[in-house]
């Protein structure tokens, strides 16, 4: 298994040698087999890694996977990071959890100057992402959510299976929790595992995984493409105080695709690593925005950005409270 991960890190230069990376470590055996895997990387990619846990306090498991975790960093002499939400982490809504998860680790990133954040999503949470994202409807951006790499977040072990990592888990007698809750069908994605996947595999393709796994990835490929286009074209923005603004006959001008991703990007310019991007509604919104004729000011907000048509002229901002700070 560790030849197929350097194959993949080789084929998609993922980790650059000399790379500080931190290793994300839920505790569970993807994230268990990341950590080990990429330690015996370490030497020969000159890596330094780092582990980040985080605890949600929503499971009594909690404390005792934040010890097992630390004792896999202690055991290999990587530094161990956690972040402790159990005062925030009252809700099950993994939306919140994940965007409070990546929070923490691109504001750790920051703090120890890593260049990294290796995530253990395997080749089934590619295909569970896929049609999640598929059955509440999704661009190509959402379709092609889990890429090899995408900005600093890298997944080396998007070639693997679950059931291989926890193979290697056994094989090499890596000590790994078990989440209980990953079998209670409340959650949508858990239906989509145990339900969905194994109806598709049954009634339709036994192959259905690689090929979903397949399509995500040539999505991913046309959606690098559309960024990379949509990059090039944003010549026509200018900063205004705190925000851009631009004119709407040269938004207009670009091709339908390209007003999306463009619009993605301007708010990423806008906003900061704690914004989070902006939804397919919320895009669609604006889209309807600026291309509106009408001559009175029409205005979007989201949760972190305002934007603004006055006439010809389009303004995207950040949202403010009373006091002249970011909303969160």
């Amino acid at each position: 298994m560790l030849k197929k991960v350097q194959e993949t890190v080789a084929r998609e230069e993922l980790l650059p040698v000399g790379s500080k990376v931190i290793v994300a470590v839920s505790g569970g055996a993807d994230s268990m087999a990341l950590l080990d895997l990429l330690d015996r990387l370490r030497q020969r990619k000159k890596l330094t890694l780092a582990v980040a846990h985080v605890i949600y306090g929503l499971r009594p498991e909690a404390g005792e996977e934040a010890k097992l975790v630390r004792a896999a960093a202690e055991r290999r002499e990587v530094e161990f990071f956690r972040r402790d939400l159990r005062s925030r982490a009252h809700s099950s809504d993994e939306n919140w959890l994940r965007q409070a998860r990546y929070e923490f680790f691109e504001s750790l990133r920051k703090e120890i100057g890593a260049d990294l954040i290796a995530v253990g999503h395997t080749r089934d949470d590619l295909t569970e992402s896929f049609l999640l994202h598929l059955l509440r409807g999704a661009g190509l951006r959402g379709l092609s959510a889990m890429a090899y790499r995408r900005d600093r977040i890298v997944r080396p072990l998007l070639d693997l299976t679950r059931r291989e990592t926890r193979e290697y888990c056994r094989r090499h007698k890596i000590v790994f929790a078990t989440d209980a809750s990953n079998r209670n069908e409340r959650y949508l994605r858990n239906r989509v595992r145990h339900t969905l996947l194994p109806l598709l595999r049954r009634r339709f393709n036994p192959r259905i995984d690689s090929v979903l796994a397949e399509t995500a990835r040539l999505l991913a490929d046309d959606y690098r493409f559309i960024r990379a286009e949509a990059t090039k074209k944003l010549s026509f923005l200018r900063r205004e105080g705190e925000g851009v603004a631009f004119c709407r006959a040269d938004f207009l001008a670009l091709p339908p695709a390209l007003r999306r991703e463009a619009l993605r990007l301007i708010a990423a310019e806008v906003g900061d690593s704690a914004v989070p991007p902006l939804s397919g509604a919320a895009v669609e919104q604006m889209l309807r925005a600026v291309a509106s004729r009408k001559n009175k000011t029409q205005t979007v907000k989201t949760a972190d950005l305002i934007l603004r048509k006055r006439g010809d002229i389009v303004s995207v901002t950040v949202c403010r409270d009373d006091r002249g700070e970011n909303r969160d």
